[in-house]
């Protein structure tokens, strides 16, 4: 996976404070997106989705994979960058650098699917997402590899699904006058975890009789990057509620409702934690299915 060299100190003292410059993207590659994500046919086919605006992705990995929309009708154009979108005091080498135009974007029912290349055509992203019925939030895969993606198995598609937010302004401490996530943080005695820094192991132990979305057959992963972040589903910061016991320690923390998007994956979320850790995990998905999962510690990286 891409790891973006720019800190935050790099992009404090170079993002904010270069004047204003334009800039060309070169035609990226057009992606082939094929993640075989259920499509979920609408009861109105004539409400259409509005997908244009500022949207950033809670994935993974900590990085600001965002993109800025324009729908017109089943297609989608636009830019999709590596590290935040850029503001009117962004430099044009990191425009170039970490934003490309969008390819074949397009929408399919509920579902939309585009993509782009970087850094000089070294990177290519691809983004094959569903859309909630509110047009508010979209959740699928994110593919991030030196070639396009061959076929939903390729290696480079990310293991956790991306969720997908609409984005409000002068949230980004580092960039004030740019979109980003306006993240709470999690309480003190709960660690954040993404790729390759803990997180935690679910196993299925208990689900309403008949429901197949989870299985025992498999583990699950989550973690907390930037919010929820697992197989279960998508949950970002301001979705998540605390409650503390006597001894100001979290005990449980409630993620959702939130819109359903892809089907089968959970809407809403409680999450048993003891001494910072998550023991248990309660599920529930759209259509009422409930799931209970234990919960195991995964080790830190060095």
């Amino acid at each position: 996976m891409l790891r973006l060299v720019l800190t935050a100190f790099v992009l404090a003292s170079v993002w904010g404070c270069l004047p204003p410059q334009t800039t060309t993207a070169d035609p990226p590659a057009p992606p082939q997106p094929d993640a075989g994500l259920p499509v979920q046919p609408r009861p109105d086919a004539s409400s259409p989705f509005h997908l244009t605006g500022r949207w950033g992705m809670r994935g993974e990995y900590a990085e600001g994979i965002a993109a800025d929309l324009q729908q017109d009708g089943a297609v989608l154009t636009g830019f999709l960058c590596a590290n935040g979108l850029p503001n009117t005091q962004t430099p044009s080498f990191l425009v170039a650098q970490y934003c490309g135009a969008i390819a074949d974007g397009h929408v399919d029912g509920n579902r939309i699917r585009f993509g782009t290349t970087i850094q000089s055509g070294l990177t290519h992203l691809v983004v094959d997402a569903v859309v909630s019925s509110d047009s508010s939030r979209m959740q699928g895969r994110f593919f991030e590899g030196a070639a396009a993606p061959t076929g939903p198995d390729d290696s480079s598609w990310n293991e956790l699904p991306g969720g997908w937010q609409r984005l409000s302004p002068g949230h980004d401490p580092i960039r004030p006058d740019s979109d980003w996530f306006e993240w709470p943080g999690l309480p003190e005695d709960v660690a954040p975890s993404c790729r390759g820094d803990g997180g935690y192991d679910l196993t299925l132990i208990d689900a309403t009789p008949g429901a197949t979305e989870f299985t025992s057959a498999r583990t699950y992963e989550l973690l907390f990057c930037g919010g929820v972040v697992s197989q279960l589903g998508v949950f970002g910061g301001d979705d998540l509620r605390f409650t503390l016991g006597p001894d100001g320690k979290t005990t449980t923390i409630e993620a959702g409702p939130v819109p359903d998007t892809v089907p089968g994956l959970a809407t809403s979320a409680t999450l048993h934690l003891e001494a910072g850790a998550v023991t248990r995990v309660e599920a529930t998905t759209a259509g009422g299915a409930s799931y209970s999962f234990t919960a195991a510690s995964r080790s830190r990286g060095p």
